[in-house]
């Protein structure tokens, strides 16, 4: 079970995301706007997880088990398949949007699904260019909330991409 010491190293993440949802000026609104992207390529490189609601398609989890004869901390055993589906938050249109909640706190400010998940980052950020039924990525829909729709996230990624081909290549020394 993901607690808040799972997404501690998001810390710096977090910061440099609310300096550029809070700065008012624009010029330098659109520096923390970079910087919050150079955080964000920075802690998928490193391998950042979020935490991630998921709804349990068939109810298998709630008709396994009687809820009130458990407590934290005990195991369950589970005897059946459980197909998990990753939530999605709707806009005030009707569209569909996968949600990047960055810490614990972020999650908790709002309701999910009752199933939280540590998720990589950047398969959140692909997930939002590969469904088929998403806009493309909410980050802190129950807070200060910006979108990245598919265009964005499609630009992010490859510029991502080669940033991280560079970075391997500086680390190999070259030798690839």
């Amino acid at each position: 079970m993901a607690t808040e010491e799972t997404y501690i190293e998001n810390a710096v993440l977090d910061g440099a995301y609310m300096l550029f949802v809070n700065e008012n000026d624009v010029e330098e609104r659109e520096n923390a706007f970079y910087t919050f992207l150079n955080v964000l390529a920075k802690r998928i490189y490193e391998g950042a997880v979020v935490p991630a609601p998921f709804t349990d398609v068939e109810n298998t989890l709630v008709s396994s088990f009687d809820p009130d004869s458990i407590k934290a901390g005990d195991q369950i055993v589970i005897d059946k398949a459980v197909r998990l589906k990753m939530d999605t938050m709707t806009g005030s249109d009707g569209s569909l949007w996968i949600p990047l909640f960055i810490n614990d706190r972020s999650i908790n400010r709002g309701e999910t699904a009752n199933i939280h998940m540590s998720v990589p980052i950047i398969d959140i950020l692909r997930m939002g260019i590969e469904r088929e039924d998403v806009v493309g990525v909410v980050i802190d829909p129950f807070g200060k909330a910006t979108t990245f729709e598919k265009d964005i996230l499609n630009k992010f990624l490859g510029d991502y991409e080669k940033w991280e081909k560079d970075m391997e290549a500086k680390r190999d020394g070259g030798n690839r």
